[in-house]
């Protein structure tokens, strides 16, 4: 999820490549929501959510590090 618009977003996932959408909330919505953002105009937090299979939250990363997150994340996927 990023706060960045469609077209941003589009631009941004072919420079990286990714085989995937990125989901878009410009009107953080989504981001206050789930606390990385306390309002419309606040800069949005890097936090992950794992959604596990039964639609409910299996665990939180308040403190993403960028560069061994992905890592992270695979591991808790087990």
């Amino acid at each position: 999820m990023s706060v960045d618009d469609v077209a941003a977003n589009k631009q941004f996932a072919e420079d990286q490549r990714y085989p995937f959408l990125l989901l878009c909330d410009p009107e953080r919505k989504i981001c206050i929501a789930y606390g990385a953002a306390a309002n419309r105009m606040d800069k949005a937090q890097r936090i992950t959510y794992l959604i596990g299979k039964d639609g409910k939250v299996a665990a939180v990363w308040k403190a993403v590090k960028v560069v061994t997150h992905a890592e992270t994340v695979l591991k808790a996927l087990g």
